[in-house]
């Protein structure tokens, strides 16, 4: 009877056993399914999202070229344009007292005054402008009309036989001042505007 108790005891115990460790395989293979959680490693995918980011950053920075338009201060040259800023040879022959000739220069230009002698041909327009004609004793005041009036006191070499703008034109009225006229009421013997100017 005592043998018969313990090999039942012994089968019950055993069973017992068996299903503890199939349920605690069970349980452990569930367990497993964390593995599961392994696919927050998609998560990585944001990472993508992270570099597309950098990626535009990187984009907008070439927005620096944007910088080259500063260029457009080279518009700022176009103040070189005023042609009144290289008007500073002395010309007027008033101050001359040397016994040189002075040269002889093409229409267009005159002797330009080194000290109190005569100097090379220059550009008529490259004369320094004289405050009025009141001081031109020894050449001829010539006056320049634009948005301003200016006179020059200068000396060319002409030949005219009468003093008109058929003949003086030539010397004084140079583009874009080729609008002569002589006035009458005017101490200047010759008047040159630019109409476009």
């Amino acid at each position: 009877m005592k043998r018969v108790c313990a090999l039942v005891i012994s089968f019950a115990c055993a069973a017992c056993g068996g299903e503890s460790s199939e349920d605690g395989g069970a349980t452990g293979g569930s367990g497993g399914s964390g593995g599961a959680g392994g696919s927050g490693g998609s998560g990585g995918s944001g990472a993508t999202g992270g570099g597309g980011a950098a990626g535009s950053g990187a984009t907008g920075g070439s927005g620096a070229t944007g910088g080259s338009g500063a260029t457009g201060g080279s518009g700022a040259t176009g103040g070189a344009g005023g042609s009144g800023g290289g008007a500073t040879v002395a010309c007027d022959p008033s101050p001359v007292n040397c016994k040189s000739m002075p040269p002889t220069c093409a229409k267009g230009e005159v002797p330009s005054v080194q000290g109190t002698c005569w100097g090379p041909c220059v550009p008529i327009l490259t004369c320094a402008p004289v405050k009025d004609c009141s001081t031109c004793t020894k050449g001829f005041c010539a006056e320049y009309k634009a948005m301003a009036t200016e006179y020059r006191c200068v000396l060319p070499g002409m030949t005219c036989a009468a003093l008109a703008c058929s003949c003086l034109a030539d010397y004084f009225c140079v583009s874009p001042y080729d609008a002569c006229a002589t006035p009458a009421s005017s101490p200047a013997k010759v008047s040159c505007e630019c109409t476009t100017c």
